[in-house]
């Protein structure tokens, strides 16, 4: 089971709005893990870094909910959400191998893509959705539910409403107004170009009849969507059903 072991120290030499973080990247024998690619996903920028000689990398932030990816060649990619506060904080993660499986081999005969699939390859390869889930992938995962995948997303979690209703918001931290108190900052979602309501369930969709979901930060919602551009803090998850 995918692990991660944090620890906090306050530094008294540090100022108080400066944190530092030190990733270790252990594998399942306990031993280092070098040249391990660590991402910090803040709620304004990225910040990449590789692991040194001994499975160590250090960042410089600032005090912070950030998101902690993990990769390594050969291991499974790990996610994980990290609170740290003002001077030194550690975390310990522990990869795990990846296993190989090949799975029978099925001739099926090829179908020609629809317009608005080739639209969302087209998205995709291009590199314009922040994260994507495409049907391949659902394929090979076969999940319970959509959330279940959903919250795999960079940058997504999963929070529930005073309703009851489990729906993904972003780890950019909470909605800010000058009228009104801040509030969480739930995902805008759009099925099928559909502008749903903030706090859709879902899981109401099965996996099965969904061909890709594409997950955009603000400043990369397509134009093409013009009618979700009305609330551009905390992003839109774009979720296309199959015409096959």
């Amino acid at each position: 089971m995918a692990s991660v072991e944090a620890q906090a120290s306050g530094a008294v030499t540090a100022p108080a709005d400066s944190a530092r973080l030190t990733v270790t990247v252990r594998n399942e024998a306990d031993g280092r893990v070098p040249n391990a690619e660590v991402i910090v996903v803040l709620q304004d920028r990225e910040v990449r870094k590789r692991t040194d000689a001994t499975g160590v990398v250090r960042f410089a932030l600032v005090p912070d909910t950030l998101e902690l990816l993990v990769r390594g060649i050969g291991y499974t990619e790990q996610t994980h959400a990290l609170a740290i506060g003002s001077g030194e904080s550690g975390a310990t993660v522990k990869l795990q191998r990846q296993s190989t499986t090949l799975g029978a081999v099925h001739t099926v005969a090829e179908r020609s893509m629809t317009a608005r699939e080739m639209e969302i390859d087209n998205r995709i390869r291009s590199g314009i959705p922040t994260d994507h889930i495409r049907r391949e992938y659902i394929d090979k995962v076969n999940p319970i539910s959509l959330l279940q995948m959903i919250q795999r997303m960079r940058g997504v979690t999963i929070g529930t409403t005073v309703e009851g209703t489990r729906v993904p918001m972003t780890l950019r931290g909470d909605r800010p107004s000058l009228l009104t108190p801040r509030r969480p900052c739930f995902l805008r979602i759009m099925v099928d170009n559909i502008l749903l309501p903030e706090k859709t369930d879902l899981d109401a969709i099965p996996p099965v009849d969904v061909y890709a979901v594409e997950l955009f930060a603000p400043a990369r919602i397509p134009r093409e969507f013009a009618g979700t551009r009305n609330d551009l803090w905390c992003g839109l998850i774009a979720v296309w059903t199959r015409t096959q």
